[in-house]
């Protein structure tokens, strides 16, 4: 059997491989997926860690570490006027945005603080006014995703469409989105100013005077100062015994 020469031997080569990506496991995976979640990053956690995120989905979501603070005033924003107006790309351009579905779910919400909820109809004011009643007032609300809820505080729920308000809804709802909403009308060109948020304290008072059980927080901080005053006091009365105790026995010995 002849050989080929050497010139004529045929170079076979192997295409390189492709590199895989690194995947964590262990508790070097957890804390990974900790890391993340605090951060917010839950797309990154679907895509590298899917079956943990699968098994413990509900504690990765709680541990996310959302805004919850109180605002100082509600903030609904609703913008409505005709077809392509430039209603959502303006609210777009603001960045920070998240694009929420027309349902009651928050599923893919990662702490943004501007929330964008486009094309209402009348249709939908038949069961979405309740919610944004919720959604637009100052305080912290819990929004539910599929399986799990969490804690939140967007800074600004924006609503678009080619309808006015009072085309949507009626009666105290309409009444009570109002003073949660700022109003801009591409229709005409104006802008309503939600109602300033005020401090009302008759139902606070009338509870804590007629209804049973009821303490004011004051009350409890008040008291709980007042229990650590006078045992600090007590504790002063007790140390200053036992150093006049002490001085008495020094004076005895040295006396000895």
């Amino acid at each position: 059997m002849t050989s080929l020469p050497r010139s004529q031997h045929m170079l076979i080569t192997h295409p390189p491989r492709a590199k895989q990506p690194r995947v964590k496991s262990g508790g070097s995976a957890f804390k990974d997926v900790l890391s993340k979640a605090e951060s917010g990053d839950i797309t990154s956690i679907k895509e590298e860690h899917p079956g943990i995120f699968i098994r413990y989905k509900t504690n990765i979501l709680s541990s996310i570490k959302f805004r919850t603070e109180e605002l100082t005033n509600s903030c609904g924003v609703w913008i409505c006027g005709p077809p392509r107006c430039g209603k959502d790309s303006g609210v777009r351009k603001l960045g920070d945005v998240y694009v929420k579905s027309l349902n009651k779910w928050w599923d893919g919400y990662n702490n943004q603080r501007n929330v964008l909820i486009s094309d209402i109809d009348p249709e939908h004011g038949k069961w979405l006014g309740n919610f944004l009643k919720i959604w637009s007032d100052r305080y912290a609300f819990t929004a539910e995703i599929k399986g799990s809820s969490m804690l939140i505080r967007p800074s600004k729920i924006f609503c678009t469409s080619n309808f006015l308000m009072e085309d949507v809804f009626s009666g105290n709802i309409l009444e009570a989105l109002k003073a949660r909403f700022n109003v801009f009308n591409e229709f005409d060109g104006s802008f309503t100013r939600r109602q300033e948020t005020r401090e009302v304290l008759s139902v606070y008072n009338r509870l804590l005077q007629l209804e049973d059980g009821l303490v004011s927080s004051a009350s409890v901080s008040s008291s709980a100062v007042q229990e650590e005053e006078v045992s600090s006091s007590d504790e002063f009365k007790e140390n200053k015994k036992c150093s006049k105790k002490k001085a008495r026995l020094s004076e005895g010995n040295s006396e000895n």
